[in-house]
């Protein structure tokens, strides 16, 4: 393959492949490419597809810059995912996350603090922070990237990123569990602030479970609407 043989060293720039990393980089044919992120050669053209597809690996094929695309091929497939999920689909998850964070962050995580379950302390916590990232992602019609970007990627969110940023780092940074706890509730508050604002909520409930099944009643589709709100 003449791919191998081209310069490992370029502009004194050298590329240490993993034994984990193979067909990561390299030349790609544009249907293999988004087949490998997300099961197809296109965009997907039901609602039951875009709904199994996991939004870490459609960020992957939207992010990044695009230099070159003669045929256009790649863009025009690129330009349909970032028309981001169905409307139906988006309040699916929206409603999910409000009744996985509601559990995890306003319900359990002080609950397990009181009964010193610590290992539920800590995955009630880091269940929080990755599902109330994901919602304000939702919010922003913009798709969720892997865990380890997902932090710093939040900030970029021009609907509340960057305060959103800053409180679950002052969360993570305190051993306080009173106070993670008073983070969590700004943090809810907040978020259902702007579920009322953008019209996905009525409720004045400050228990984001109860904001939950007033989004998912709002689904269009029969069968999607008969799903249990917990499954995003």
């Amino acid at each position: 393959m003449e791919y191998q043989n081209l310069v490992h060293i370029f502009k004194g720039f050298k590329r240490i492949p993993s034994q984990w990393g193979s067909g990561r980089v390299g030349v790609h044919e544009i249907g293999a490419f988004y087949q490998r992120f997300i099961g197809s050669p296109k965009a997907p053209d039901t609602l039951e597809k875009w709904l199994y597809l996991p939004e870490e690996y459609l960020s992957k094929c939207c992010n990044g810059r695009v230099f070159a695309d003669p045929l256009g091929e790649f863009t025009r497939i690129r330009s349909e995912l970032l028309k981001f999920y169905p409307e139906d689909i988006r309040l699916i998850k929206i409603a999910a996350r409000c009744m996985s964070c509601a559990q995890s962050g306003q319900y359990n995580f002080m609950r397990s603090v009181k009964r010193r379950q610590f290992f539920a302390v800590l995955y009630a916590e880091k269940r929080f922070c990755s599902d109330i990232m994901s919602l304000v992602f939702l919010l922003n019609r913009r798709y969720t990237p892997f865990y380890k970007w997902r932090h710093p990627a939040v900030r970029l969110l021009p609907i509340l990123g960057e305060f959103l940023y800053e409180n679950i780092g002052l969360m993570i940074a305190t051993h306080d569990y009173k106070k993670k706890s008073e983070i969590i509730e700004v943090i809810c508050a907040q978020v259902i602030r702007e579920l009322r604002k953008c019209g996905l909520s009525h409720s004045s409930s400050d228990f984001m479970l109860d904001h939950g099944p007033i989004i998912h009643a709002g689904i269009q589709d029969s069968n999607l609407r008969k799903r249990d709100v917990w499954l995003g």
